[in-house]
């Protein structure tokens, strides 16, 4: 999608506005598999796409593989 200056428009932040302006989530312009349309999921959840992977925590006494 273009602004009204001709330049593109990021997709994250198109969603953002879509969802401050009350538009449903199936409002989406951006085809079904497409890189924007994720982008743009992710400005209306407010939330990364790809979040860091939890870490999970060491059990008390594990090993750390090292020979004793």
């Amino acid at each position: 999608m273009r602004a009204l200056d001709g330049s593109r428009t990021d997709p994250i932040l198109q969603g953002a506005r879509a969802r401050s302006l009350g538009r449903p989530k199936e409002a989406c312009p951006y085809a079904r598999a497409s890189e924007e349309r994720t982008a743009w999921i992710e400005g209306y959840d407010g939330m990364p796409r790809d979040p860091a992977p939890t870490r999970r925590p060491r059990r008390h006494g594990a090993s750390l593989g090292q020979d004793s």
